[in-house]
């Protein structure tokens, strides 16, 4: 018989709450199942554009934003780049189904250090996303 109760996280907040921003229902569901296996306490909003994603962070705090690289109306890291024009400073993984086709540079000046590829979004993965970013986040912080 295997424990299914997710590892705790004493790096993480808990309860961890997260925003995905993602047009597609179906690949924030297989993020919120991994988030749940990952962390168990685990709060996950999605937002299905670009506009609303602005909204909802002006209105409320989130531990790490989740965002697609195809949104519509512009590219994740073009949401990245207005999010972060405006203030936000919290950490990313850029959640996206072509994890080869970014520019590192371009991810690093936006304070994008974590990729997430979609076909791969298991428990282990998605952990490991966010402690790459939410440590990354927490080093510039204290700089």
């Amino acid at each position: 018989m295997t424990d299914d109760t997710p590892p705790t996280d004493s790096v993480l907040p808990s309860p961890f709450r997260a925003l995905l921003v993602d047009d597609s229902e179906f690949d924030g569901t297989l993020l919120q199942r991994a988030l749940a296996k990952a962390l168990g306490d685990a709060e996950l909003r999605q937002c299905w554009d670009p506009e609303e994603a602005q909204r909802v962070l002006a209105e409320q705090a989130f531990d790490l934003v989740f965002l697609d690289h195809h949104l519509g109306s512009m590219s994740g890291l073009e949401l990245l780049a207005q999010l972060r024009s405006g203030g936000f400073e919290g950490p990313v993984v850029l959640y996206t189904g072509q994890p080869q086709g970014h520019s590192d540079a371009r991810l690093e000046e936006l304070g994008c250090r974590a990729v997430l590829d979609k076909g791969d979004a298991s428990p282990a993965t998605v952990l490991a996303a966010i402690r790459s970013a939410w440590t990354a986040s927490v080093q510039t912080d204290s700089q």
